[in-house]
């Protein structure tokens, strides 16, 4: 009995052994792994590595796709040369910050600090970034079955890599991401600083669908890693109140000197004087020297918005200098503008809404500026009860011609129908063929019959009384 008690020991002992045996071989092939990722060569040892500078950046570009040098790393090269003291600073044109602005206008104040405006660029954090970094949600695939970008959060910031595992070697390439571009509407893109050059970073994210993926655009084509994407001023102009571009350089600027997010100056004005004024003016209520986009005539009111809403444009000189009230055409030379809307580039993100607009009926019959549907200070997203208001602020529900056929149920759909979601162009990359791809309202409102039609397919099957009354037959119209 005494030896049973005892072989019986002697397994358990043996047993308890050697769990602790592959516990520890665990460990130690874990340890190994760590290691192994610390000892990730640098990307530069990668055997297809261009580091280009921005005068040399499109040319290189297209010698990779020329050659189809697949697999090829682009790296931004570090200025060497510091560049010129900057001839201007935001104060010295008069801008103020918006909380400036709140200090008198504390509804308007309260309200904008919600808006896609406001919120269209900022420093990256938690609050500011949508997405997630943890794994496997923060991994995107590429053409490259043993390459993968990783996002990752560390208490130093926010960081995009980019690994690569090829005949036993890691490679790793690890940039900051230093500003966020984007409200969240559609995504997110990111920059990052070299010294004081600013580029695109490979990986966005997109709020429809929740996922990171590769960045929008052709220099970001699935066969290729770049991160030297130049970030231009007029870039930068839609996106922000101020940056200060150093002399003679295309994505150059100082680094201690900008405002992020679209401001009050922006629309209003500098607005610098009007609050010196103001302030030593305290029970003066006639606005001084402060624009009302609202209160401009028609054309000059559509040019404030037209500043970012009206296609890809060229900057006629530095760029955030347009003041509210002064022509558009002596800021910028918009891209299309002689041409037919229907001509006009397919990408909501750069097609010219301004012009799309100007082509609708609603806009060629009637007084509207943008600010007739649209209230800048708030967010306003997803509040179809809203939209619907001010369509009917101008048009009766009988007035839809469809009303007949569905009822009462039509009369909540007036953008669904005459402003339709439109595909952003190009956005589908490699290994990303199941993410949803983002849309944008067409500005040009007028009738879309096989919109029309796919609205009135739907409403047939969410209410089977309305096919009674011919929702069907309406395709045939």
């Amino acid at each position: 009995m005494m030896k049973k008690h005892w072989q019986l020991w002697s397994v358990l002992c043996l047993g308890t052994l050697a769990v602790f045996v592959v516990i520890g071989a665990y460990w130690r092939g874990d340890n190994s792994r760590r290691e192994i990722a610390k000892e990730s060569l640098p990307i530069r040892k990668w055997l297809r590595v261009k580091e280009v500078s921005t005068d040399e950046y499109s040319g290189v570009l297209e010698g990779i796709r020329r050659d189809q040098l697949m697999g090829t790393v682009i790296l931004p090269r570090v200025p060497d040369v510091p560049g010129p003291v900057v001839a201007k600073r935001s104060q010295d044109v008069g801008i103020v910050p918006p909380h400036v602005c709140g200090q008198c206008h504390a509804e308007q104040w309260s309200d904008f600090q919600q808006s896609p405006h406001l919120l269209t660029s900022r420093e990256p954090s938690h609050e500011s970034t949508l997405a997630k970094y943890q794994p496997p949600d923060n991994r995107v695939k590429t053409f490259h079955p043993h390459a993968w970008f990783e996002v990752i959060a560390k208490p130093s910031g926010f960081f995009q890599q980019l690994h690569i595992e090829y005949q036993g070697q890691s490679y790793l390439h690890e940039a900051r991401m230093d500003l966020v571009l984007g409200s969240g509407k559609v995504g997110q893109s990111f920059l990052s600083w070299t010294k004081d050059a600013l580029h695109q970073l490979p990986v966005s994210y997109f709020t429809d669908g929740a996922r990171w993926g590769h960045s929008p655009g052709s220099d970001f084509a699935g066969d290729n890693f770049n991160y030297a994407r130049p970030i231009t001023e007029r870039c930068l102009d839609c996106h922000a109140t101020w940056f200060e571009r150093v002399p003679q350089t295309l994505n150059r600027f100082s680094r201690d000197d900008f405002q992020l997010g679209v401001t009050c100056s922006r629309c209003h004005g500098s607005g610098r004087e009007h609050v010196e004024y103001h302030q030593a003016h305290p029970n003066e209520t006639d606005p001084h020297a402060i624009a009302n986009p609202a209160k401009l005539h028609r054309d000059l009111a559509v040019a404030v918005c037209a500043q970012c809403h009206s296609s890809e444009a060229e900057l006629v000189s530095t760029g955030f200098r347009y003041q509210p009230g002064e022509p558009l055409a002596e800021y910028l030379v918009q891209a299309g503008a002689d041409t037919e809307v229907e001509n006009s580039i397919p990408d909501p993100h750069a097609a010219n809404q301004q012009r799309r607009l100007e082509n609708s009926a609603c806009f060629r019959q009637s007084d509207m500026t943008c600010f007739t549907c649209h209230d800048p200070h708030r967010n306003e997203r997803g509040r179809e009860k809203l939209w619907v208001e001010r369509c009917l602020k101008c048009h009766e529900p009988e007035d839809c011609h469809q009303r007949k056929l569905t009822g009462e149920a039509v009369d909540r759909l007036c953008i669904e129908c005459h402003m339709p979601l439109v595909e952003y162009a190009d956005i589908r990359r490699p290994g990303q063929d199941s993410m949803p791809i983002p849309k944008m309202r067409d500005h040009r409102i007028q009738v879309w019959p096989e919109t029309t039609a796919n609205v009135l397919q739907r409403l047939s099957k969410s209410q089977p009384e309305a096919s009674k009354v011919g929702v069907k037959s309406s395709r045939s119209r």
